[in-house]
This record gives structure tokens, C-alpha cells and sequence, in this order.
């Protein structure tokens, strides 16, 4: 519910900063052209095109994630005991599933091992508590 909530918040963001963006776009090009002489426009036409760049910052991609990763940042802080197992669950979980991926040729060859799964687990979660201490 909480991702939901935060995947419309931004959501309605980054449309709101968009519309925000095409309409000051849209006023200087107003703004611009009642401020141009008669014959220039005949010389901007032959001046090359300006160069597009991307708006905003170079880091605006990481937005997205911030949201989750305040939330772990916040599960760490109450239980960081539980977070630290869990995480490390779940690394050696796509580890090992990553693994029998690439050595059963995306399982064409052999069948997943819930095994071998498993047992992965099982030294996650042995190793995991040490690991944070």
C-alpha cells in the first residue's frame, strides 16, 4: 500500500514538473519572438538549431529510489537485527538462483534445485547475524 502511494506521489510530481516545464517553454517562446525585429527572422533560420539537452539535474534518475530506500534506512534504524537477515536473504536467494540459472543454461539443461536453494538459505541466515556485529 505504501509503495502504491508513493509511486503516485511521484508520479503526479514529475507530470505537474512536465506541464509546469511546457508551459514556461511556451511563454519564452512568446516572450522571445514579440521581442524579435522584423527581418530577423529570416537570420534565425539560417543559424543551426540549439543543442536539446536534458532538463534538470544529471541526478534526477535516482529519484525513484529514494523513497525505498528511506524505508530500509528506517527498518534498519528500528530492527536492524531483522533487516540485516532478511536482506541477507534475499541476496543469497537471487545468488543461488542466478547461479543454477547460468550453469543449467536457463534451465534448459537441469531443473531448478530447491535443494541447493534451500541450503543457501540456510547459510545466509547462519552467517547473517555474525556479519552485522
Amino acid at each position: 500500500m505504501s509503495f502504491l502511494s508513493f509511486a503516485g506521489r511521484s508520479t503526479v510530481r514529475r507530470l505537474q514538473q512536465t506541464v509546469q516545464r511546457n508551459i514556461s517553454r511556451q511563454h519564452q517562446a512568446r516572450h522571445e519572438s514579440s521581442k524579435q525585429p522584423p527581418n530577423a527572422s529570416t537570420s534565425a533560420s539560417q543559424q543551426a538549431p540549439p543543442q536539446r539537452t536534458i532538463p534538470g539535474p544529471a541526478w534526477a534518475w535516482i529519484e525513484p529510489l529514494v523513497a525505498p530506500m528511506r524505508g530500509y534506512g528506517n527498518m534498519q534504524k528500528r530492527r536492524p537485527l531483522l533487516t540485516q537477515l532478511e536482506s541477507t536473504l534475499v541476496i543469497y536467494f537471487l545468488g543461488d538462483l542466478s547461479a543454477q540459472t547460468m550453469q543449467s543454461a536457463a534451465f534448459a539443461d537441469a531443473p531448478y534445485e530447491p535443494a541447493r536453494g534451500l541450503r543457501a538459505l540456510a547459510i545466509a541466515a547462519t552467517i547473517s547475524i555474525p556479519s552485522y556485529k
